[in-house]
């Protein structure tokens, strides 16, 4: 039934044959339909959410607008881990497809946006979101027409298509009318679904016709598994240094509202503060791939082991910041995302590209982008930057010194052969201690201080103090007799020792809010 490794015939892709041969002749389809359409449900969700106003006009449309940037930048990140191939400019009969579907989601963009500007009575966008949805419709049944004739060897596309086609029909079946017709602010909740999987399906759809058709040479290289490369892009956000910037983020919040925010707020800022920091791992991971290749500690990351590729790395990082961004200013506020934006940018060209490879005081700036989510919970709450929020920041900042100072005297060997100037390797070991030291015991009057201006008080400050002593003890005692064992052992105490700070803040909180 083949013509040849990668080729199809026609007979493989007719009627009902094809879901077997996704199953069975085919699993590379198969795997990226399945990421396809889970990508696709999840940006359902997001438009049901994002979408719900009550009433259409400008800023209805703007966010509108934001929501369905973000979706197409969450299904672009789907595809692009599913399939691991480089986009590339069609030939022959696969252009002619990709340009319709790419004509076509830039007219479903436009239209949905008419119908979310118009206000009543009807204007002129009435007419053109009229006018637009029926022709949608008979656009996209000419696309699904087009591509089982000239997309012969992708059944993906055919699918796809076909599947597009068929739910705006029902729709306009459904609804007396094309999909586009009803303005977005009297949405029922199912059509909300169904405009959030058409606008996401179409989006897929753009992206695989753009990509590198199976019977390719790229497409018929080494691959690696499907699972596999998702777990690598996983290891790209550095999953636990996440979960560290996120402890500090709710008692944040906690403290902003005087009590627990509500947990929509509170998922969404930490949904949009994961992915801002996973978006500046992942692009650090491809600014310092030969950093990690040289070193023992990081050489089985995606990058160096040759997982994923370093320009997917970097498109992976860029996609996840914007959709980070616009998902806290659709989600939270502006202010939100912009603090986390500029988290990001900061973290890449002021720390990665700029100070740790020029200066043995590299973690110390570095620190202030990992400080930066303290204050994104403070804003989301409050739309604004208040005092102990900047405390909050401050404590985070000359946390972080002591904190990866005691993990590079692990890795001196691994530091000097990388070229990398963290104090250790140019300062020597006895000065790198003195330094913990000294940072260690500057967070305890600071910590302190956070107890009048944030009016914490019978929870907060004897765990404050006690904390304090315990960080300062470690750190003196690696001071006088410096060891590996004694550097990982306040490692992990530094670890301890913010987790429980932060929590001390949010138990405070709500002890006082009850009673």
């Amino acid at each position: 039934m083949r013509g040849g490794p990668g080729r199809w015939s026609r007979a493989t892709v007719r009627g009902p044959d094809v879901i077997r041969t996704f199953r069975t002749s085919r699993p590379r389809s198969a795997r990226v339909a399945v990421a396809a359409a889970a990508g696709v449900a999840g940006a359902a969700a997001l438009a049901i959410v994002a979408s719900g106003v009550e009433r259409p006009g400008p800023t209805t449309a703007g966010r509108l607008a934001s929501m369905l940037l973000l979706v197409a930048a969450s299904v672009l990140i789907v595809v692009g881990s599913a399939t691991g191939e480089p986009a590339h400019r069609p030939r022959g009969a696969h252009l002619s497809v990709a340009r319709t579907s790419l004509a076509l989601t830039a007219a479903m963009f436009a239209v949905m946006l008419a119908g979310a500007s118009e206000a009543s009575p009807p204007t002129a966008l009435r007419a053109v979101h009229e006018a637009g949805g029926a022709g949608l419709v008979v656009g996209l049944v000419a696309l699904a027409w087009l591509a089982v004739r000239r997309e012969r060897r992708r059944p993906v596309i055919r699918v796809l298509a076909a599947a597009v086609a068929a739910l705006s029909l029902l729709e306009a079946a459904a609804a007396d009318g094309p999909l586009a017709l009803r303005p977005v602010g009297s949405f029922a909740t199912a059509h909300q679904a169904i405009s959030g999987v058409l606008w996401a399906a179409m989006v897929a759809l753009c992206a695989l016709a753009y990509r590198v058709p199976p019977g390719s040479a790229a497409a018929t290289s080494q691959r690696v598994p499907a699972f596999e490369r998702g777990r690598a892009y996983l290891q790209l956000t550095k999953p636990r240094i996440i979960l560290l910037l996120l402890i500090t983020t709710v008692p944040a919040m906690i403290l902003a509202a005087g009590g627990m925010p509500s947990p929509w707020l509170i998922g969404a800022t930490l949904v949009g503060g994961s992915m801002a920091a996973g978006a500046a791992n992942a692009i650090n991971c491809y600014l310092d791939r030969d950093i990690d290749a040289a070193m023992s500690r990081t050489r089985r990351r995606p990058l160096p082991r040759h997982a994923v590729e370093p320009r997917a790395a970097l498109r992976f990082g860029v996609v996840l910041g914007v959709a980070a961004t616009l998902w806290l200013a659709v989600a939270t506020n502006v202010l939100a995302a912009a603090l986390s934006g500029a988290a990001i940018l900061f973290y890449v060209f002021v720390y990665t590209a700029w100070m740790k490879r020029s200066t043995p005081q590299n973690i110390v700036v570095g620190g202030a982008a990992g400080a930066v989510p303290a204050l994104v919970g403070w804003a989301a709450v409050t739309g604004r930057v208040g005092l102990p929020s900047v405390l909050l920041f401050a404590v985070v900042f000359l946390w972080t010194p002591p904190h990866f100072w005691a993990l590079s005297l692990r890795y001196v060997a691994d530091y000097r052969a990388a070229g990398v100037p963290m104090l250790p390797v140019v300062r020597g070991i006895d000065e790198t201690t003195r330094q913990i030291v000294v940072y260690s015991l500057a967070l305890i009057p600071l910590t302190l201080l956070l107890a009048p201006v944030a009016h914490l008080g019978l929870v907060y400050l004897p765990v404050a103090a006690a904390l304090g002593a315990w960080l300062a003890t470690g750190a003196i005692r690696l001071r006088r007799g410096p060891s590996v064992a004694r550097a990982v052992r306040l490692f992990h105490a530094s670890n301890a020792y913010l987790a429980l700070l932060f929590a001390a803040v949010a138990v405070d909180v709500l002890v006082r809010g009850g009673t």
